[in-house]
C-alpha cells in the first residue's frame, strides 16, 4: 500500500465536496446565542439567564477514514433486435462467456493502478465520492451474440391470436347472424297498447244532471265505465312498425355483415412478433461492472463523553469542517481499496448556565458558536407556566372556566401563548404527541419530548373549550330567536302554507346569521391574543373541527328550535282556527277558478263550488265568485233553486264595478228573456244572443237564442230558425239542446217527426246525464 500525504495549514482554504464552505462569522458567546432564542421565542430575556462562570474555548481534535472497497462481476443482459453499435458483436454463447472471462481477469489485474489514479487526483477535496468507473483505467466495453428469434423464427410476424389468421372476427351483438331483435317490440313483433296499456280497455267518465223534484232543480252526478280500447280494437296489443313486423332489425355494429373486422392486426391477420420487435433477431451479452462499497469512521480526541455524542449524534459528517478546520488529507491506496484520512480540528466553546435554580452545561461549536443542545433550558424555564396553564384547564367546566378571578379559557390560553415557542410546538407537532421526538430534536433541545407532550395535550384541550366558550351564548339566544321566528311564520303561514318550507326558510335565516356571528367572535378571538398568534391559533381551531362541528350542531339545533316553535303556535286554538278560515278560504278561491275552466258547453251541467264560501267571496267583492254566483242563479244549477232577482242584482254589481267578459252579456239577455219583457225587449235579447253567438261560437248563448225562436208565445218565433240553432249547439255538446231538439223531433213540433233522429239526439243529452233524456227515451220506445 502506497502512502500519498498531503498537509494543509489550517488557515488554507477547503474544497469541500459534501457542501460549500461557509464564510466565517464574527465569534459569539454561548450564552448569547441561547439569549436569543430564548428572548424570540418566550416571554423571558437575558436577565433571567445566570452564568455561572466563564466560557472556554475547547479544540477537538477529529480524524475521519473513509474506506473504499471494488469487486467485479459480470452483467448480463438479453434485448431485441441486433446488439448495441458499441458491443464487441460475437458468433456464440461460448465466445461471449469466455471473452467476458478475459475482461473480468483484465480488470482484477488493472484494478490497483486504477485506485492508485483515483487518490493521486483531487487529493484536497473534501469526503471525495469513488465511482464505479473510478475502478477501470478504460471504460469497459459489452460483449455479446445475435440468434434468430424464437417467436417467430425470424419471420417478424405471428399469425394474430384475436381472429386467428381470418382478418375479421364474429359480430358479439348478432353472434354473426346480421340481425338483432327490435328495440321497440323486443323481437316479438308487437308491442303494448299505450292507449290501455295492454288491458284492451279504458275507463270513461260519465256525468249526468239529474232533476231534484224535491228542490225542483237538477244536481250533478258523475262517475266512469269501462269501453273497450279504440287504438287497439281491445286486443291491448298494436303491430311493430319500426321491424315491419319481423321482430328483426339490422345489426348496427356489423352494418348486417354478421362480422367485423379485427383491429389488432388491421384486417391483415398478421401482428408484430413482440419478442424481437419484428425484427426477426435477439441478443445476448454481459459486460464486466464494478461494485464499490464505502464506509465511514470518526475518532475523537480530547471531548468527554457529552461531547463526542453530541458531535456524533448533532453535527453530519459533510459539515464538520464547516465548524472548525480541515488539517490535511491523506490517501492509502491498495490492490482493490483506497483508505481516505481527514484530519480536522473542531472549535467549541463551552458555557456553564444558571435557570430557574437548576445549572446547565452548553456547546457552542464553529465560528458562529452554534448551540446544537440546549438541554431543555427552554422547557425548564416555561414550566411554571405550563403548570398553571394546567390548572386552569383542569378547572374548565360545562360552561366556564370556574376559579378565583377566572375569566375563562381564552384569556388562560393567552397567558400561556405569551412564549411563542409553545405555539411553534403546537403546529410542528401537528396535534399529536406521538410527534414530540421529531419536534425535540427540530427545536435543538430547547425543550424535551415530555415538555413538547404536555403542551399538545393542554393546548389540544384548550382548542375546543375556546370556541365553544365563545360560540355558547350566541348559539342559545339564536336558537330562541329561530323558535320565535318559526312560530310568528307558522301564524302567518309565510312564506308558504306548508310548515316544511317556512320552517326551512327561518333555518335559511338562522344561517346567515350564524356565519356573521361566527366571524364575529372569531375576530375576538384573534384580539384576545398577541401579535399574529391569535390567527394562529384560530387556525388551529378550524383544522381540528371545531368550527365545522359547531356549525352541524347549530344546524340541528336550529331545526329542533323551528320545529318546536311551529308545533307549540300550531296548538293554539286561536291560530288553528285562524288557519281553517283560510284554507276555505284558498279553497273557495280555487273552486271559482276552476269553474271558468271547464269545457262543458251546458252552463247548467259544470260542477259549482260550495255554496256557503261562494256566497262569501261574492259578498267579499270578488268579482269572479259573483260571476259564477249569477249564473248559478240565472240558470238554476248546481242543486240551488233558481233567483232570477239575485242574479240580476250580482249582474248589476258587476256592472257597476266595470267587470267585462263575454259571459255577462249573454247572462243579461237570458235575464231578460227569462223575465216578463216587451217584445222589443225580447227581440233585442235575441239579435244580442246571435251576435255573440256567432262571434265567439257561444253554445249556451246559441241554446237560449234557440229557446227565444221556439217559443210560440214569444215576440221572436221562427221554429225553423230555432232548430238549426239547436242543432249547431247540439252538435257542439250542450246537452240541453239536444234534449230540447229531441223533443221537437219525438214531438213533431215544427218539424216532421222522426223518432230516430230524436233518439241519436235523446242518447246523446243521457250520456251527458240528463235523466229527463232518459226518461223522454223510455217513452219514446
Amino acid at each position: 500500500m502506497s502512502d500519498l500525504p498531503v498537509s494543509l495549514s489550517k488557515d488554507q482554504p477547503v474544497k469541500d465536496s459534501g457542501g460549500a464552505q461557509p464564510g466565517a462569522a464574527a465569534p459569539v458567546g454561548v450564552r448569547a446565542v441561547v439569549a436569543s432564542h430564548v428572548e424570540r421565542l418566550t416571554r423571558f430575556d437575558d436577565a433571567d439567564l445566570g452564568e455561572r462562570q466563564d466560557e472556554q474555548q475547547i479544540a477537538v481534535k477529529l480524524a475521519l477514514e473513509r474506506h473504499h472497497g471494488v469487486s467485479f462481476a459480470i452483467t448480463r443482459f438479453r434485448g431485441k433486435g441486433r446488439l448495441p453499435a458499441s458491443a464487441t458483436r460475437l458468433t456464440s454463447k461460448a465466445a461471449m462467456e469466455a471473452t467476458l472471462d478475459e475482461r473480468l481477469d483484465e480488470a482484477g489485474d488493472e484494478v490497483g493502478a486504477a485506485m492508485a489514479r483515483w487518490a493521486g487526483a483531487d487529493q484536497r477535496a473534501y469526503r471525495r465520492v469513488m465511482r464505479s468507473a473510478d475502478a477501470f483505467l478504460a471504460a469497459p466495453c459489452a460483449a455479446g451474440y445475435e440468434h434468430t428469434c424464437r417467436g417467430c423464427r425470424g419471420a417478424r410476424q405471428l399469425t394474430c391470436d384475436n381472429c386467428r389468421g381470418r382478418g375479421k372476427i364474429s359480430c358479439s351483438p348478432c353472434a354473426g347472424t346480421g340481425k338483432i331483435n327490435c328495440s321497440n317490440c323486443g323481437g316479438s313483433r308487437k308491442k303494448s297498447c299505450s292507449g290501455c296499456y295492454g288491458s284492451g280497455s279504458v275507463q270513461e267518465s260519465v256525468s249526468n244532471q239529474v232533476w231534484d223534484s224535491s228542490t225542483n232543480s237538477y244536481h250533478y252526478v258523475s262517475g266512469t265505465r269501462t269501453v273497450s280500447c279504440s287504438g287497439c280494437s281491445g286486443s291491448g296489443y298494436l303491430s311493430c312498425y319500426s321491424c315491419d313486423y319481423a321482430g328483426k332489425v339490422r345489426c348496427g355494429a356489423c352494418g348486417g355483415d354478421g362480422d367485423i373486422g379485427c383491429r389488432p392486426c388491421g384486417r391483415t391477420g398478421k401482428v408484430d412478433c413482440g419478442t424481437c420487435a419484428a425484427t426477426g433477431i435477439e441478443h445476448a451479452g454481459g459486460i464486466v461492472a464494478a461494485s464499490v462499497e464505502a464506509a465511514e469512521s470518526l475518532a475523537i480526541a480530547g471531548a468527554n463523553q457529552r461531547l463526542s455524542a453530541l458531535v456524533r449524534q448533532r453535527i453530519a459528517t459533510a459539515e464538520l469542517p464547516a465548524y472548525g478546520a480541515l488539517l490535511g488529507v491523506t490517501h492509502q491506496a491498495g490492490d482493490s481499496a483506497v483508505v481516505s484520512t481527514y484530519t480536522m480540528r473542531l472549535d467549541v466553546r463551552h458555557a456553564a448556565m444558571r435557570a430557574r435554580e437548576r445549572e446547565f452545561s452548553l456547546y457552542g461549536f464553529g465560528p458562529a458558536c452554534a448551540v446544537l443542545d440546549f438541554c431543555n433550558i427552554v422547557g425548564h424555564m416555561l414550566e411554571d407556566d405550563l403548570q398553571a396553564f394546567e390548572a386552569d384547564l383542569l378547572q374548565a367546566r360545562r360552561w366556564r372556566l370556574k376559579r378565583a378571578g377566572g375569566d375563562g379559557v381564552l384569556a388562560a390560553s393567552a397567558r400561556f401563548l405569551r412564549s411563542e415557542l409553545n405555539m411553534e410546538i403546537v403546529e410542528h407537532a401537528n396535534g399529536a404527541a406521538a410527534d414530540a421526538a421529531a419536534v425535540e430534536q427540530r427545536f435543538s433541545g430547547l425543550v424535551d419530548a415530555a415538555y413538547i407532550a404536555r403542551v399538545v395535550a393542554a393546548l389540544g384541550r384548550a382548542t375546543g373549550h375556546i370556541y365553544g366558550d365563545q360560540m355558547r351564548a350566541p348559539a342559545l339566544v339564536l336558537c330562541g330567536l329561530v323558535a320565535l321566528a318559526a312560530a310568528a311564520t307558522a301564524v302567518a303561514q309565510w312564506p308558504d302554507p306548508r310548515a316544511p318550507l317556512s320552517a326551512a326558510a327561518c333555518m335559511g335565516a338562522a344561517a346567515a346569521a350564524w356565519l356573521v356571528l361566527e366571524w364575529w367572535q372569531q375576530r375576538a378571538i384573534m384580539r384576545g391574543f398577541d401579535g399574529d398568534i391569535g390567527a394562529r391559533m384560530l387556525a388551529r381551531i378550524k383544522a381540528d373541527g371545531s368550527v365545522r362541528n359547531w356549525r352541524i350542531g347549530m344546524l340541528l339545533a336550529a331545526g329542533v328550535a323551528a320545529g318546536l316553535g311551529q308545533a307549540g303556535a300550531l296548538k293554539v286554538p286561536a291560530v288553528r282556527a285562524l288557519h281553517a278560515e283560510r284554507a276555505a278560504v284558498s279553497g273557495a278561491r280555487a273552486d271559482i277558478d276552476g269553474w271558468f275552466g271547464q269545457s262543458d258547453p251546458d252552463y247548467r251541467q259544470r260542477v259549482y263550488p260550495a255554496q256557503a264560501g261562494l256566497r262569501a267571496q261574492a259578498q267579499a267583492g270578488n268579482a269572479a265568485a259573483q260571476t259564477v254566483l249569477a249564473w248559478q242563479l240565472l240558470l238554476g244549477a248546481g242543486g240551488v233553486p233558481q233567483d232570477l232577482a239575485g242574479a240580476g242584482a250580482l249582474l248589476d254589481q258587476l256592472k257597476a264595478a266595470g267587470a267585462r267578459g263575454a259571459s255577462l252579456p249573454v247572462a243579461d239577455a237570458i235575464l231578460v228573456l227569462q223575465r216578463e219583457a216587451t217584445p222589443a225587449q225580447q227581440r233585442d235579447a235575441a239579435a244580442l244572443l246571435g251576435q255573440l253567438a256567432e262571434r265567439l261560437d257561444f253554445a249556451e248563448a246559441r241554446y237560449w237564442q234557440a229557446r227565444s225562436h221556439i217559443d210560440p208565445r214569444s215576440a221572436t218565433f221562427d221554429s225553423a230558425r230555432a232548430v238549426k240553432l239547436l242543432d249547431r249547439a247540439a252538435r257542439q255538446g250542450h246537452a240541453h239542446a239536444a234534449l230540447l231538439l229531441g223533443q221537437v223531433f219525438a214531438e213533431g213540433r215544427a218539424v216532421r217527426q222522426d223518432r230516430r233522429r230524436a233518439r241519436q239526439l235523446l242518447q246523446l243529452a243521457a250520456s251527458r246525464g240528463l235523466d229527463e233524456a232518459r226518461e223522454a227515451l223510455g217513452k219514446l220506445r
